[in-house]
């Protein structure tokens, strides 16, 4: 699968041809899960937390991963921690802090962040 994953990633996987397209891959048969639960599963196994942080479940787009992510930090066996934030920005210049609606600030999920 390494090397499977490799040529993917090159784009140098052979194509198949059909009637409707040319530049169709085959998927290994142990890419592919009937749910989002099997794929968790598949990916984390027992979800320990200190082994999820090894292993990724990549996505075309951040706001799929984000909904992914979120069914996995759900599934986690350890103590939920709350941290305190400040909405608001850090500057001298309060014209600059009126630049920053809340409502922005909290609509934003750096990476590396929940």
């Amino acid at each position: 699968m390494i090397r499977w994953l490799e040529q993917l990633g090159n784009n140098i996987l052979p194509t198949l041809h059909n009637h409707l397209r040319s530049n169709l891959i085959q998927i290994l048969p142990e890419c592919i899960t009937a749910t989002l639960d099997d794929l968790i599963e598949n990916i984390f196994g027992d979800m320990r937390a200190g082994e999820v942080l090894n292993k990724a479940i990549l996505t075309p787009l951040n706001e799929e991963c984000h909904l992914i992510y979120e069914r996995v930090l759900n599934r986690i066996d350890s103590p939920e921690m709350n941290y305190l934030v400040i909405d608001d920005i850090v500057s001298d210049d309060p014209e600059e802090r009126n630049l920053y609606l809340i409502k922005f600030l909290n609509s934003l999920t750096p990476s590396g962040l929940p």
